[in-house]
């Protein structure tokens, strides 16, 4: 994989097409690692929402997968694991 915002860009059209009917929210930058990883925010049928996260690192694409259920809000546990993951 090449820089940062091209895997934002093959995250971002790789869960639109795989998941019929879902919204991109948002995709950004990862907060403690700005630069470095972003985050892409997927609205489901269902209500269900996915996060993906997502980092460039020595050539390599690292990502990481999230769902929640509908109304269920953000495990911090998971927020952190993911940060740990991606930065």
């Amino acid at each position: 994989m090449g820089t940062l915002p091209d895997l934002a860009s093959a995250v971002a059209i790789d869960v639109l097409l795989h998941n019929h009917g879902a919204k991109l929210r948002s995709s950004e930058p990862l907060a403690p690692c700005p630069g470095a990883a972003g985050v892409a925010t997927v609205r489901l049928s269902g209500g269900k929402t996915l996060q993906e996260g997502f980092a460039v690192h020595d050539a390599w694409a690292v990502r990481t997968v999230y769902i929640l259920p509908a109304a269920a809000q953000p495990d911090p546990s998971v927020e952190a694991a993911m940060q740990n993951v991606l930065c």
